[in-house]
């Protein structure tokens, strides 16, 4: 397994980028993540499902590869292979392959991964065609593993992640 960590450049001088730091990583909607999270309720959605049905309207392009993995036996990996995707991806393209976290849902889990790859620097960032694609991934290296576990791997467009964001912050009253 390659990582897709790598030297792209990101600056907090990027309105863009910030807003996007600040919301899945500080600001998360998963609960008990963050001090400074916001979960979904107090966001007044009724749970994270509704805010799923409203990203699968608002982003179809994503949810044409959006694979929550539910079973133990089924990896990342090979997800990915199953579905054409290669390592080095010349071309971008919206997709979210993820395991659905042992304490989590699956938009939950979604977000988690977001905000653990932005946390952990497990994260670049690409121009493509006057558009910025985010390249992100959560891999683990438990102690008693001899290979790192590869947990998310996603591609999302900067304007998803900004739509993404408007969405969650939709009906919170100012």
């Amino acid at each position: 397994m390659n990582n897709w960590i790598c030297n792209s450049n990101y600056s907090f001088d990027d309105k863009n980028f910030c807003k996007i730091f600040d919301f899945f990583v500080l600001k998360t909607p998963v609960k008990e993540v963050s001090y400074k999270g916001i979960t979904f309720k107090k966001r007044n959605f009724k749970d994270a499902n509704e805010v799923n049905r409203a990203m699968k309207k608002l982003f179809p392009d994503l949810f044409s590869c959006f694979i929550p993995i539910e079973n133990d036996k089924d990896s990342v990996e090979e997800t990915l292979k199953m579905n054409g995707i290669k390592e080095n991806i010349e071309t971008p393209f919206e997709f979210a392959i993820f395991k659905i976290h042992e304490n989590l849902l699956k938009t939950d889990s979604f977000f988690y991964y977001i905000r653990c790859a932005f946390a952990h620097g497990s994260f670049c960032i690409h121009d493509f065609n006057n558009m910025k694609y985010y390249y992100l991934e959560n891999v683990h290296k438990a102690k008693k593993q001899h290979k790192p576990k590869l947990y998310a791997r996603m591609i999302l467009k900067e304007e998803t992640l900004l739509g993404i964001i408007e969405l969650c912050n939709s009906k919170m009253e100012t």
